[in-house]
């Protein structure tokens, strides 16, 4: 949800309106409905909401992590988030007694609590802080069971998981801030060096159609509309339920191409109104 123009964040405070969110929960539980085992992939409520919704919100999550993680993942996923989330809750009865597991408790549950009706368990300042009172109460646990587990199966488990683990978030990060550097030359109107930004981009990220879009844009500004048509295609084959795309593709395409690109647009956004009929 936004909030509009001039509207008070004062007013909703105290508001029982639901602002639309059972729509939302809804469309998840329908998305989860149609694909039970898997889900429709990670990231995916958007563009499900988009083609399946029935009044013009804009939004791009389903402001409940369960209701979401259940149309995204499917069971398999929702029984992980389950495992992970709930082992704190499992420390937090066996030390219970401790003097500060009632205060980490009550802020724990409060964040499962509001994950299930909004969005900002998104917000990493609010997600982390609630992770690390989960970790902690998992320790104080461990820490009073006693469980002896010597030093170098102990290393052993970092360099199995965690290394491995950072190495891949390093590897995303990279590829995260060339594309947004092509993005930041779009925006600056340097479109040879968007172009050039976008490649290395797409080198560090081929699953993702960011970088195949910020070329696109790049080489149609140059342009090199024949690129142009082929760099939005790639995008299209790595995101081709993101009608936005095909929007472009149908922007720099001609003839039957662009119709179909329009076309696709529409049944992907049916009130969206954002593609053009021709």
């Amino acid at each position: 949800m936004h909030v509009g123009a001039g509207e008070s964040l004062n007013r909703r405070l105290f508001s029982l309106s639901n602002n639309g969110r059972v729509d939302l929960w809804a469309a998840a539980w329908q998305d989860f409905r149609q694909h039970p085992a898997l889900g429709t992939g990670a990231g995916s409520f958007e563009q499900y909401w988009y083609a399946n919704r029935t009044d013009g919100q804009t939004v791009r999550d389903g402001h409940s992590l369960y209701a979401e993680t259940l149309a995204e993942l499917g069971v398999p996923g929702f029984v992980l988030l389950f495992v992970l989330l709930g082992a704190p809750l499992v420390a937090l009865v066996r030390v219970r007694g401790w003097p500060l597991a009632p205060l980490l408790g009550a802020a724990y549950v409060a964040f499962l609590v509001h994950a299930g009706v909004d969005w900002d368990w998104e917000v990493p300042a609010v997600t982390l802080l609630a992770l690390l009172i989960g970790v902690g109460l998992l320790a104080v646990v461990r820490e009073r069971t006693s469980t002896s587990v010597t030093r170098i199966p102990r290393i052993a488990l970092v360099v199995a998981v965690l290394v491995p683990l950072a190495g891949f978030s390093l590897y995303t990060l990279a590829g995260n801030r060339r594309l947004a550097g092509a993005l930041g030359s779009l925006g600056g109107g340097n479109w040879k060096q968007a172009a050039a930004r976008a490649r290395d981009a797409a080198g560090w990220m081929p699953w993702s159609a960011g970088p195949w879009y910020a070329l696109g844009a790049a080489d149609a500004a140059l342009g090199r509309r024949s690129q142009a048509v082929a760099d939005i295609r790639e995008a299209v084959a790595r995101s081709p339920y993101d009608w936005t795309l095909w929007v472009d593709l149908g922007n720099v395409s001609t003839g039957a191409e662009r119709r179909a690109a329009y076309a696709r647009a529409r049944e992907l956004n049916p009130r969206g109104g954002g593609a053009p009929r021709s």
